[in-house]
């Protein structure tokens, strides 16, 4: 119903303009009026549904521009340049990341799902393949790595108790590889980051902001 208005509305002013008689401004607001909600209502709507799986990849990297002219009808541009933050969004927050589209998370959350992922991809892999694809060099603490077998460091734990707060080990973040073998991964990021996320580029697109 709102296109039928819209249109009559635009065939109306034409009619007007091709016999020269003049348009009003109460006119000229009522059409902007009908575009307005005819984006709001239909186009707006059914773009935000289409792009769903675009919209974690486009967020605050460029601005959407939708448009209506009677000539060429609905127009969608992307315009670059960085939206602004989010209202929620303190002033001195950290960095987000994400792969391939996924949410956007901290840094050692984004370390574990990188790695959780590698393993889910590569079915078969042993812990040597895993810590060559994720060498201890990438960590500021080549003792601690990117990945542990869990019972090495439930070994340490009884001399090194804050082991506990820098490794994932809740029940869901203990990783089992095919052989049997548990893995557990280091959550400590501060420092070296940017080495291990060139390794992530390697394997994923990886977004932030």
């Amino acid at each position: 119903m709102r296109t039928e208005e819209l249109n009559k509305a635009h065939e109306a002013i034409e009619m007007l303009k091709a016999l020269n008689l003049p348009v009003s401004e109460a006119q000229l607001e009522g059409i902007a009026r009908l575009e307005k909600e005819y984006l709001q209502e239909n186009i707006i709507p059914e773009v935000t549904r289409e792009m769903t799986p675009f919209i974690s990849q486009l967020r605050h990297r460029f601005k959407l521009k939708v448009s209506y002219q009677p000539e060429t009808g609905v127009s969608i541009d992307f315009v670059e340049g960085r939206t602004e933050a989010p209202r929620n969004m303190s002033p001195g927050r950290r960095t987000r990341y994400s792969i391939d589209g996924g949410e956007f998370m901290n840094k050692r959350r984004f370390v574990f799902t990188v790695v959780k992922q590698y393993i889910a991809d590569h079915p078969g892999i042993t812990f040597y393949d895993l810590e060559n694809r994720f060498p201890s060099s990438l960590s500021h603490s080549p003792l601690n790595g990117v990945v542990r077998k869990y019972d090495s460091v439930m070994a340490r734990l009884a001399d090194q108790p804050d082991l506990r707060n820098r490794f994932f080990l809740e029940d869901d973040e203990v990783l089992t590889l095919s052989d049997g073998i548990k893995v557990v991964v280091y959550n400590q990021w501060g420092e070296n980051f940017d080495k291990f996320l060139a390794v992530a580029r390697e394997l994923h697109t990886v977004d932030c902001f």
